[in-house]
């Protein structure tokens, strides 16, 4: 969810150009090529042990061709990393909401240009342009001018308030998870109306840019959780109720929630800063913008629904057209990537998303011209800035192009 990880930044500009187990992969394409060598490569990086654990993916529209898990899910346990290891996946969770959204237009629950005030229970009011409605394309598209801040950091809250990580991170770390065990776990609604709303114990004026609804883009996580709380106000339909039924089920993606009550958490994997620092459990308030839970193999099924039903005349989860609408790009970001609703368009033709969260690095993308792509999961931060991150994305995608 949050925007700005080096080490990741520099990884994902690589974009410019399975058994369950760390030693072996698994093929579920019946014309599927030999991945061998890809498993070498990728465990060779899991030996350099820069990051606790990743798994990989890469699929098509048929299903997926490879996977595979490396490394650890919980280094203390010994417990493998492997393509049924759950976490959450950040900011890739915001597609959910543009394809939520679209579903809902598609069935005349919503429009796009709809003033969200029309819709809330409560006002959300550019302080400086009153007068300017935002619409929920302002929201979808990151332009309505909300600023997140440091403030965000009152969306997260500890499962177990007590055992916040001490002196073993650095201060600025400390000081971030006193703040997430000192706050409440507040509902999705109630945190968007403290937040945004201007009697709200959390409202701020500088929650807001020095720009009118429409004009620049500022990528926010706020405006995203208050766009699917605008979503279950207008279906009378909670949001991960309306996700259920409408994406989850359909793709058979049982395995996947968005809470540690939905999921087995027999098989989430323990979250790093580093291989010898385990994070505590954390939740979001404003968690349709990134507390997804899920794991390579769910993952894998919605990236190839993507795929095969982009640009075609019959879609599985919206209607002819609708991927096209939420993937044209709306609003160009200041490091020249391409944003539709909710979801990045990049100058290479890849469509997709990343995360990044407290111990946890994502990114699902896939190009329409090779009708194929990749996803990858870390569940820690690598040890030595970045070293292996962008090595794994290299070798995933050159393989995806290897397939066109």
């Amino acid at each position: 969810m949050k925007t700005t990880i080096a080490f990741l930044a520099g990884g994902i500009l690589l974009l410019s150009a399975c058994q369950n187990n760390p030693s072996s992969t698994e093929s579920t394409a019946t014309s599927a090529p030999n991945f061998d060598s890809l498993t070498i490569a990728l465990q060779e990086q899991a030996d350099l042990e820069t990051v606790p654990g990743f798994g990989v993916a890469i699929v098509n529209a048929e299903g997926t061709l490879y996977q595979g898990g490396f490394g650890y899910a919980d280094i203390a346990e010994q417990k493998p990393y492997t393509t049924q290891s759950l976490q959450n996946i950040g900011s890739i969770s915001k597609t959910f909401i543009g394809i939520s959204l679209q579903q809902a237009v598609d069935r005349g629950l919503l429009d796009w240009n709809t003033p969200i005030n029309d819709i809330l229970p409560f006002d959300v009011v550019h302080p400086k342009y009153a007068d300017q409605p935002i619409l929920i394309s302002h929201l979808a598209s990151h332009t309505a001018g909300i600023n997140d801040g440091d403030d965000y950091d009152f969306a997260y809250s500890l499962t177990e308030p007590n055992t916040y990580i001490g002196t073993d991170l650095d201060p600025e770390d400390v000081a971030e998870f006193e703040t997430y065990a000192q706050n409440p776990a507040y509902e999705l609604g109630d945190f968007c109306q403290s937040f945004l709303s201007e009697n709200g114990h959390l409202y701020k004026e500088d929650h807001f840019l020095p720009t009118a609804p429409g004009e620049q883009y500022e990528y926010s996580n706020v405006g995203a959780a208050l766009a699917a709380h605008v979503l279950e106000v207008a279906t009378g339909i909670s949001f991960p109720q309306w996700t259920q039924k409408y994406i989850l089920d359909p793709l058979k993606m049982g395995n996947s929630g968005w809470s540690f009550s939905d999921v087995n958490m027999d098989q989430h994997a323990q979250l790093y800063y580093e291989r010898s620092l385990p994070i505590p459990r954390y939740t979001l308030a404003t968690y349709p913008d990134g507390g997804f839970i899920t794991c390579i193999e769910d993952l894998s099924k919605y990236l190839s629904a993507m795929i095969a039903n982009y640009g075609t005349e019959e879609n599985q989860l919206v209607s002819a057209g609708g991927l096209e609408n939420i993937m044209t790009p709306r609003h160009n970001d200041s490091e020249g990537v391409d944003y539709g609703y909710f979801w990045e368009i990049r100058d290479t033709g890849y469509i997709g998303h990343s995360g990044g969260d407290p111990g946890i690095i994502t990114l699902m993308y896939f190009q329409p011209e090779y009708k194929s792509g990749f996803i990858i999961f870390f569940n820690g931060y690598p040890s030595d800035d970045g070293q292996g991150i962008g090595e794994i994305i290299d070798l995933l995608t050159e393989r995806v192009a290897d397939l066109h």
